[in-house]
């Protein structure tokens, strides 16, 4: 059977308008897609490095520990004074240095504990470290005695009281 060319022609029309349609569509669909990835994918690498940038702030504060991190410090640099002996009351020694620091009062600052928790400014040893001891009521030298203590050091220790001092 053989078709009319009325409806060769017809079929002709409908198929180019689809297929015109068709690619406009998809043209037009693929430009948007790329731009709208695109997009999306610029905020949400934003979006990621952003917030990845800020669970690795939090990390650094909460992650620390003493054991980890703070004791192999205080057996680097207040040794032998703290770590063998008992100066001004207070033991360091291996093992025992966090029992005798976080939730302790200081002995010397009234009212101010060796560590707070959470708080440097109101921990009787990062004044001691920083300096600032003697504006707490505190007395005695800026620890430590046999010198100074690196920066890095000193940031790693402010930023595991300000963490909340962890074992």
């Amino acid at each position: 059977m053989r078709s009319s060319p009325l409806s060769d022609l017809i079929r002709l029309s409908i198929l180019t308008l689809l297929g015109t349609g068709l690619s406009l569509g998809c043209g037009d669909k693929d430009t948007d897609d790329s731009a709208a990835t695109d997009d999306t994918s610029a905020e949400g690498d934003a979006d990621t490095d952003t917030d990845s940038d800020a669970d690795a702030d939090s990390d650094s504060d909460t992650d620390l520990s003493f054991a980890s991190d703070v004791e192999p410090i205080i057996q680097g640099n207040c040794s032998p004074c703290h770590t063998s002996n008992t100066s001004g009351g207070l033991s360091m020694a291996s093992g025992a240095g966090y029992g005798n620091l976080v939730d302790v009062p200081s002995g010397e600052a009234m009212g101010m504990d060796r560590v707070e928790p959470g708080d440097p400014g109101n921990s009787y040893m990062w004044r001691k470290l920083e300096g600032t001891h003697n504006e707490a009521g505190g007395s005695g030298d800026r620890m430590p005695k046999n010198g100074t203590m690196s920066q890095g050091d000193l940031d790693i220790i402010e930023q595991w009281i300000s963490g909340g001092a962890n074992p």
